[in-house]
This record gives structure tokens, C-alpha cells and sequence, in this order.
């Protein structure tokens, strides 16, 4: 007896078990991701990703955008910058006619930083710091970590652009204040 067992004893068809084995894939890609096998953590998420493209008529419930932004994540680890940014223009463009997020939320400028900041790392400076400086512009709500996180995104590629080096510094030294500060308000 096998997990399609349980499912079909449970109503649920084969397009349930194809997104369980998907889900199956990206955590256990998240558990080597943890445990530093990249490689292990790339091989999982690429069988997650070719579950996904071989069955168009499964509803994988967010994994189409999650993968590769979890393999941009590891490859931006291992300084492989050009594939992290390929992978996140995917990312980008599922977003884009997905209508997964809504310009200006947390999601959506998290993601807009990371792109940004691996495109600077791609030393595509000038257009990482146009995008940078529209999406915090953009952003709903200034007070959430998100917010804090994407400011300090815009400090580093503020820093690999070496144009201002102390603007940076200070952006970034405020983006930790701006963390610690709900920590102090409970007494931690």
C-alpha cells in the first residue's frame, strides 16, 4: 500500500498525488538546502520543476512560482549569479501574468529586491538601482520586515554600485534599527 492508495481511499485523484510528490520534492530540496547540499537541494527542486511542466492541468497551489525562486535563492548562495537571475526572471514573469502578487506588497518587494539585488551582482547596476529605488517607492507598508529587508537589499546594491558608500552604510545601518526596534518594545 502506497501514498496512491491513500488518496484514491480518500477520494483524490492522480492530479492530488502528482502536487503531494511536488511538495514532497521542494521540502526535502528544503532539507538539504539547510543542511548545505546544494546540489542534492538543486535535484530535488529540478524533479519538483519537471513534475510541474509534464502536468499543465494540476493546480500545484504557488510551488510554479515558489521553485525557482528557491533555485535562485541556492544558486545566488554559490555566487552563480547569472542562473539566480535567469531563474528569478522566470519568477518575475509568472508573477507579472500570474497576478500572483500585488505591486507594492511584501511578497512582491521581496521579490523585486532579490532580483534586483542579483542583477547587481550581474553588474547590471544601473538597472538594479532603478529598480530598486521604483519598488521601496512602491511599497504598501514601511513599518513590516519586508520593508526592513528590501532597505537593506537597496544598501548592498547601493555598496556593489560604489557610488555612495556612506548613503549606503547609513541606509543599511537604519535597516537594522528598524528590526530590532519591535524587539525592544517587548521587553526582549
Amino acid at each position: 500500500r502506497g501514498l496512491g492508495d491513500v488518496y484514491k481511499r480518500q477520494g483524490m485523484g492522480n492530479n492530488n498525488l502528482i502536487d503531494y510528490k511536488a511538495a514532497l520534492l521542494k521540502l526535502r530540496g528544503n532539507q538539504y538546502y539547510e543542511d548545505d547540499q546544494f546540489y542534492m537541494a538543486d535535484y530535488c527542486y529540478r524533479e519538483a520543476q519537471n513534475l510541474i511542466d509534464r502536468n499543465s492541468g494540476v493546480d500545484f497551489h504557488g510551488l510554479d512560482l515558489l521553485l525557482p525562486r528557491e533555485r535562485a535563492q541556492l544558486h545566488y548562495r554559490l555566487g552563480e549569479y547569472d542562473q539566480a537571475e535567469e531563474l528569478l526572471k522566470t519568477a518575475d514573469d509568472i508573477i507579472e501574468y500570474g497576478g500572483r502578487y500585488r505591486v507594492g506588497d511584501d511578497n512582491y518587494l521581496t521579490h523585486k529586491l532579490s532580483y534586483a539585488l542579483t542583477m547587481a551582482r550581474n553588474r547590471k547596476i544601473d538597472e538594479a538601482l532603478e529598480m530598486a529605488a521604483g519598488e521601496l517607492a512602491k511599497a504598501l507598508d514601511r513599518n513590516s520586515r519586508a520593508y526592513t529587508n528590501a532597505e537593506r537589499m537597496y544598501a548592498k546594491i547601493l555598496l556593489l554600485a560604489d557610488v555612495d558608500k556612506e548613503g549606503a552604510l547609513t541606509a543599511y545601518k537604519l535597516s537594522l534599527i528598524h528590526i530590532s526596534e519591535p524587539t525592544r518594545r517587548r521587553g526582549i
